[in-house]
């Protein structure tokens, strides 16, 4: 159990530094861009841990088993891992079944955050769109005159008076 222990301690590590940098990247983006800058990326960022998190679910999906022996034979470099289910204590508290739930739970809760992101930014963006363009996107007014055509007239001129 020593090099599961090294492992989660490791994967601790890269989660405490990953955020860091997340924070730092975010605080360096607000300072030198908008803020929609910040949202976008949030969004795509989402969107990007949403496709990664679709493909493994369909990878466990199709095969959990096979999934589960390929996690294990990168993450560790010794065979300790595989378990026999009538003499180790370890895989009699905690079977194959428990380890396929807590796996999607985990995956579960991890889409629930990017969505939960993905949605916050995406209503930043939708709410912080310039007004500009949405003037520009609506249609004119229809004006008298033929064909819907203003009728154009000079602007007033003061001089013209004092002639």
């Amino acid at each position: 159990m020593a090099d599961v222990r090294d492992l989660v301690r490791v994967l601790f590590n890269v989660q405490v530094i990953a955020v860091a940098a997340v924070l730092t990247l975010a605080v360096i983006m607000l300072a030198l861009w908008p803020p929609r800058a910040l949202a976008a990326a949030a969004l795509y960022g989402s969107l990007l841990t949403g496709g990664v998190l679709a493909v493994a679910g369909v990878l466990a999906a199709s095969g959990f088993d096979a999934a589960w022996s390929q996690f294990h034979g990168v993450a560790f470099s010794n065979d300790l891992w595989k378990l026999n289910p009538g003499t180790d204590h370890l895989i009699q508290m905690f079977p194959p079944a428990f380890w396929e739930r807590v796996t999607t739970v985990i995956g579960g809760f991890i889409m629930l955050e990017a969505l939960v992101i993905g949605l916050a930014a995406a209503v930043y963006l939708l709410r912080s769109r310039p007004q500009e363009r949405d003037e520009a996107l609506k249609p004119a007014p229809l004006l008298p005159g033929p064909a819907g055509h203003a009728r154009t007239l000079a602007p007033p001129n003061p001089r013209h008076y004092l002639r």
